[in-house]
């Protein structure tokens, strides 16, 4: 769970983590639709996508921001995979940066296009790190950066 100050903004922090041998044959995860946006910080490896309609493998950012889905996706993973999943609550994309989550369905996008150098930061100060709490930490000041900016902005 977030800390309680950002429970207004963030629903819940997911970890997921993967290791595979060398000899291993990776298998990728289908995913159904899920009614979240998330903010993904790759830690270690980056994730691929490919969608029904393109099969195509796209990669994804060190910062993702992933919108709604509303078709399935094959997802794939590298030998050491580690993310940080920020699950947003409903309109918490809109509230921080006036984007609506409208115009994310059915794709990503590079978290940096939207909060620049700062995210880019918080994710190299977490791939410095072999902690969970301290990846969550590094998030969760980020969180509270931006929403100390977005409030600013609407003062």
């Amino acid at each position: 769970m977030p800390s309680a100050h950002l429970q207004d903004y963030v629903r819940k922090h997911q970890v997921v983590r993967f290791l595979f041998g060398p000899e291993q044959n990776i298998p990728h995860k289908v995913y159904s639709p899920r009614p979240e946006i998330c903010l993904v910080f790759y830690i270690r490896d980056l994730q691929q996508v490919s969608y029904a309609t393109d099969p195509r493998q796209l990669s994804h950012p060190r910062c993702t921001l992933i919108g709604q889905h509303t078709v399935v996706t094959n997802r794939f993973t590298g030998r050491d995979f580690w993310a940080l999943q920020i699950v947003l609550q409903p309109s918490a994309l809109y509230r921080l940066t006036g984007i609506p989550t409208y115009e994310l369905t059915n794709t990503f996008l590079d978290a940096e296009a939207v909060w620049g150098k700062k995210i880019r930061d918080a994710q190299e100060e977490m791939a410095n790190s072999d902690d969970v709490d301290s990846i969550i930490r590094i998030a969760e000041a980020f969180f509270e950066k931006i929403i100390r900016q977005a409030r600013e902005i609407l003062i």
